[in-house]
């Protein structure tokens, strides 16, 4: 505080309009700071919740209360639960977007199909309420409906452009109708797997993942060096 002092200049007090200026804008950027923690801790706390204790059985209330802000406070940032569910999808869709044209953008050795897999895989999990209350999101919501079908509809055009490589420089051995089988078995797994695993085991991030890249796996592996079938 006393270095502060010895650095202040008097001429500084012939300046009021800039050192208004300068704390006005200093205040504002601490207050749109603040505004956009809070708004972070309502989406990151609405996710934790949907995910352990599904999207349906949690209000707003509930995730004020878990915050300890009022409910009125979470109604600043959002009007209610869908625009939540909304916003949260939105960042789904990019980080799922990103995998997918990064995928897209050069060859995949399969070293790196497998990492597309597991970033997918990581992705449906820590999102993965909207795999589990899917019917239930998709019913009263046709906006997001359609985004979540457009969502798989790329995953698909990326997995089949991946393989599709694979096809082109003589790795793997299919002809177009199988091609297009093996690319719905995947998207079947990339969507239904965690979903699948969630109601029939103990929930195991690792472990779950782990037998769904194994499953895709097995599927492609009869494929991967075979002969060439007719077109």
């Amino acid at each position: 505080m006393f270095g502060l002092l010895k650095n202040f200049h008097l001429d500084a007090l012939s300046r009021p309009h800039h050192t208004s200026a300068t704390f006005a804008q200093t205040s504002q950027t601490s207050s749109v700071s603040k505004l956009m923690k809070t708004r972070d801790r309502i989406l990151t706390t609405s996710l934790l919740l949907f995910n352990d204790k599904g999207e349906p059985n949690i209000t707003t209330v509930d995730v004020a209360h878990e915050m300890d802000i009022s409910p009125g406070n979470l109604y600043y940032h959002f009007r209610n639960k869908d625009d939540i569910i909304h916003e949260l999808f939105q960042q789904f869709e990019r980080s799922m977007s990103e995998t997918m044209e990064a995928s897209a953008a050069s060859f995949l050795s399969l070293g790196d199909h497998q990492l597309m897999l597991q970033l997918i895989f990581d992705t449906t999990w820590e999102y993965r309420f909207f795999y589990r209350d899917l019917n239930h999101l998709i019913s009263k919501d046709i906006q997001l409906k359609r985004r979540f079908l457009r969502l798989v509809d790329k995953q698909k055009k990326a997995t089949w452009q991946v393989l599709k490589s694979y096809v082109a420089h003589g790795a793997l051995a299919v002809n177009t109708a199988t091609l297009e089988h093996l690319v719905e078995q995947i998207i079947f797994i990339l969507t239904f797997w965690i979903n699948y695993q969630l109601i029939h085991t103990t929930p195991n991030k690792d472990t779950i993942i782990t037998t769904g890249m194994q499953h895709i796996n097995e599927i492609l592996l009869p494929y991967f060096n075979a002969v060439q079938t007719a077109p």
